[in-house]
Order: C-alpha cells, then sequence, then structure tokens
C-alpha cells in the first residue's frame, strides 16, 4: 500500500472518530457521523479500479 493510500485511509478513520463523537437529535434516536466516510472511502480508494 503506497503512502497515498494510507494518508487517505488515516485522514477517513480520523473522520470516522470525530463524527462518531458528534451527534444529531432526530425524531427516533440520534444519528451519528461515523458511517459517512466509509461511503466515501471507495471512491477516493477505487478510483483506477473497475468495479
Amino acid at each position: 500500500m503506497g503512502a497515498r493510500k494510507m494518508s487517505i485511509l488515516a485522514l477517513f478513520i480520523t473522520l470516522s472518530v470525530i463524527g462518531a463523537a458528534i451527534k444529531v437529535p432526530a425524531i427516533l434516536g440520534s444519528v451519528a457521523l461515523d458511517s459517512f466516510p466509509a461511503l466515501l472511502v471507495p471512491h477516493f480508494l477505487v478510483q483506477d479500479q473497475v468495479l
């Protein structure tokens, strides 16, 4: 794994930890933002490969 991919992965892990600490009140409970970076990781890490 290259240095670029590792730094991007570390960035998204950090965003996930920060997002887990932020709670948004909703009708049925609180919405955590910790899964949002996981939805963006495939876009940045798998740009050159065909899925």
